[in-house]
């Protein structure tokens, strides 16, 4: 990780949770390093901000949850001017904390009462169900899955337009290695050349956000995204490359062929070939 784990931090937010009874798992940046960059030693994009998204039926609650975070004599956060980012008192971090399930409508979007607006929450119960289990700090921390955490992260680009969170989509590609499952599960992919073998093994990921998100909007949404990525390929990618870099094209090369393969694997069940920009 690229800084320690704040664990009055995660004791705090975890120990009021837990008396409200509200279930959470961590998602954002911070799930990205614990799923990704410490599993398979990468140095990716550095936060301070830790994301929690908590399952609710009702506002009431999410309201009661902030007053007993941010009000009286031993409070441990401080309310923000945005509705849901709360700083924790002993350490200065923010903290969002973002509310999903029946609270939100049935597209997916919660409209919070302050002043009437909106935010997805598209893909969060599908993170939810996939979620596993690790231990941080000595808490039983929910965490996505890796692919589900790239999907949140394209949701959320979509969104807001954040480079951080194409950033973190990128960083995941660029680094993801899995030769025990491509070789188990992509061989005919490899015979018949549909995907380029230096990108090939990130078929997996699209395939398992495929598998994670099937009969979700998420996954239609998903798609639309990485498709308008790599249509766009000139205007979002280039920033990915460096200047100085003397295969410059080679390098923007492969992290198109990236993205195809994400593609390839979100649709395969559909159309049986890698799609083509032609």
């Amino acid at each position: 990780m690229t800084d320690t784990v704040p664990e009055s931090l995660i004791q705090d937010v975890a120990n009021i949770l837990n008396g409200f009874d509200i279930p959470f798992l961590m998602i954002g940046a911070r799930a990205r390093i614990f799923a990704f960059d410490q599993p398979f030693n990468i140095q990716g994009r550095a936060t301070r901000d830790w994301d929690f998204a908590i399952r609710l039926d009702e506002w009431s609650g999410y309201e009661a949850l902030i007053q007993a975070m941010t009000e009286g004599d031993d409070a441990r956060f401080r309310k923000t001017t945005i509705h849901h980012r709360l700083i924790h008192q002993s350490t200065e971090i923010e903290v969002d904390i973002v509310p999903f399930g029946n609270i939100s409508d049935s597209q997916q979007l919660i409209q919070w009462p302050q002043d009437n607006n909106t935010m997805s929450v598209l893909g969060l119960e599908e993170a939810w169900a996939n979620a596993e289990v690790e231990e941080i700090a000595g808490i039983q921390m929910r965490l996505p899955p890796l692919p589900v955490i790239v999907a949140l992260k394209l949701l959320a680009w979509n969104e807001r337009r954040e480079e951080k969170d194409l950033d973190d989509v990128v960083t995941i590609l660029q680094n993801y290695q899995n030769d025990e499952r491509v070789f188990a599960e992509l061989t005919d992919e490899m015979i018949a050349g549909v995907v380029e073998m230096a990108a090939i093994a990130i078929v997996l990921i699209g395939r398992d956000i495929q598998q994670l998100f099937q009969n979700s909007p998420a996954l239609d949404e998903v798609r639309a995204i990485v498709e308008t990525l790599i249509k766009e390929q000139n205007q979002h990618f280039p920033r990915f490359i460096a200047s100085g870099d003397e295969i410059w094209d080679d390098a923007f090369d492969l992290l198109v062929q990236q993205f195809q393969a994400l593609r390839y694997g979100l649709v395969e069940a559909d159309c049986g070939e890698v799609p083509t920009d032609e």
